[in-house]
């Protein structure tokens, strides 16, 4: 037997609330809902769009569908609980209460840089779970950003890996070039690991596509490195340069070596 109210919360589509309710016998009126986030009411909802699935159920015509955005201050990479009643009898619909979780405008916009970034511009990432187990031990990461055409990295670029991991990084090599080419993949140290790329970006561009890659486990960094290899020479260890930069009562420290 039809009761007065019924309906049901379908599912949750990125940021978008979709079901459907009916006032079934009260003078052909459509179904009203409540949204309620985390027992806080938030918006009245008239369910009036069409869904073909309900016409066929014989309910209004179909027109009984609802549609409902997610507030930006409920996308916060936390779970919440939404739950959509009837207005007239306080009931919840259907499949009501669900919890769900959403991602901040900000955090949604860099994972999408991410995909772009991985499908388009690089060639190959060579980070695996020595690269973890590395960063958990040194908690430390230098994102190395390099170019050059040739099937090889230079002395000086094998000196600054050794001064690095000397001074206790992890090393993560973002190596730019207009084409992929397989020596470059790796180096033989067991803290140094490698991302080919597109030369797309410069230095800057590398930075990024270090900070995607070793994203998930930034966490785990106390200290982070940038730097690449627009250098004049490298003729002394890197380490006491780094050490004195520790000493500095600074969140942020720059140099660069310029003739100018």
């Amino acid at each position: 037997m039809r009761t007065n109210h019924t309906g049901f919360f379908d599912r949750v589509d990125d940021r978008l609330v979709r079901g459907w309710a009916i006032s079934v016998g009260q003078d052909g009126r459509n179904g009203i809902v409540d949204v309620f986030i985390d027992d806080r009411f938030v918006s009245r909802l008239c369910a009036d769009e069409f869904r073909a699935d309900v016409k066929e159920r014989g309910y209004r015509d179909g027109f009984t569908g609802f549609s409902f955005e997610i507030p930006e201050e409920f996308c916060d990479d936390l779970p919440h609980v939404i739950d959509i009643r009837h207005s007239e009898t306080n009931e919840s619909l259907g499949n009501s209460p669900r919890t769900f979780k959403r991602p901040s405008a900000a955090q949604a916009k860099l994972d999408e840089k991410r995909r772009w970034c991985n499908e388009n511009v690089v060639f190959e990432n060579k980070i695996d779970d020595r690269f973890v187990q590395s960063l958990k031990t040194r908690r430390k990461l230098a994102i190395f950003g390099t170019y050059h055409e040739l099937p090889s990295y230079f002395r000086y670029h094998r000196a600054i890996l050794e001064s690095l991991t000397d001074a206790g990084f992890t090393v993560l090599i973002v190596h730019a070039a207009s084409r992929y080419r397989h020596e470059l993949a790796s180096v033989e140290s067991p803290d140094c690991f490698v991302v080919l790329k597109r030369n797309i970006g410069y230095d800057f561009g590398s930075y990024a596509v270090g900070l995607f890659a070793a994203c998930d486990w930034l966490h785990l960094v106390d200290e982070l490195l940038l730097l690449n290899d627009s250098v004049i020479q490298i003729s002394d260890n890197l380490a006491p340069m780094i050490a004195r930069f520790r000493t500095l009562d600074a969140d942020v420290v720059s140099c660069t070596d310029s003739f100018e």
